[in-house]
């Protein structure tokens, strides 16, 4: 199985200059917890609720005022849509993250997600990434 046959094809994004606030509301309205940050058509980072509570909120910066590219994190992680699932959940447990771009041709065509993932286990590896991922 493939990561294209787990994903989610509609993705939503925000752009870099979007405010924490804006991105917030935009996953409360799509009930997702993170967003890809996007500058064109290129990925620059993911902005998660997580995010938005601890490198904004908590830091008494104003969402509305807070900038997604000021608390996203910048290095993402990314799969192709042809890679093999028990990849995609390597790749999960190793950076400890639920949610996954996936890129092909420098586009973003969809995310992969613990939810999907789990949804979709039909291996030992994928079950034991599960595992792994939601240990400390």
């Amino acid at each position: 199985m493939q990561v294209r046959d787990v994903m989610t094809p509609s993705v939503v994004t925000v752009s870099r200059e979007d405010s924490a606030e804006t991105a917030a509301k935009i996953m409360g309205r799509h009930g997702i917890g993170a967003v890809p940050v996007v500058s064109g058509e290129e990925i620059c980072g993911i902005l998660t609720d997580r995010d938005i509570v601890l490198r904004c909120i908590s830091n008494g910066k104003d969402p509305k005022n807070c900038k997604a590219e000021e608390i996203m994190t910048s290095s993402v992680v990314k799969v192709s849509p042809d890679a093999p699932v028990d990849q995609l959940a390597k790749e999960m447990c190793r950076n400890q993250i639920r949610r996954v771009p996936v890129v092909q041709e420098g586009h973003l065509i969809g995310m992969a997600s613990l939810c999907d993932l789990s949804r979709n286990a039909c291996d030992r590896d994928a079950v034991q990434a599960l595992f792994d991922i939601s240990m400390p």
